[in-house]
């Protein structure tokens, strides 16, 4: 069973705001992640509760709802379970060089020819 983390990224453009969820994703499940948590919603949303989600969501049931609402054992069928982790999100420049301008602990720099 191969499993790989899945990063849903959910942007509110209007008003500049990005959310991040995590999932666990079990890829002989052998649909894109996107797709089976878009098949987990209908699924839900089938159901007296998922109807009931509608209803709160006065007709706007969006990806916000799914990462709210979406039981495990549905997510389960498609192959995904929710990590209950909040990450931290790191950017760099993927070009800076991480060579210390001083050298230390035994790095020495030398010029390339």
């Amino acid at each position: 069973m191969a499993k790989r983390t899945v990063v849903l990224i959910r942007e509110r453009v209007a008003e500049g705001e990005i959310y991040v969820d995590l999932y666990e994703y079990d890829t002989q499940h052998g649909k894109r992640p996107e797709l089976a948590l878009r098949a987990a919603a209908a699924d839900f949303l089938a159901t007296p509760e998922g109807k009931e989600s509608i209803v709160f969501s006065r007709n706007d049931w969006n990806w916000g709802d799914l990462t709210s609402y979406l039981p495990p054992k549905i997510l389960k069928r498609y192959g995904l379970k929710k990590i209950d982790q909040k990450p931290m999100l790191v950017e760099v420049d993927e070009d800076e060089v991480l060579i210390p301008k001083t050298p230390s602990m035994g790095i020495v720099l030398k010029d390339v020819p």
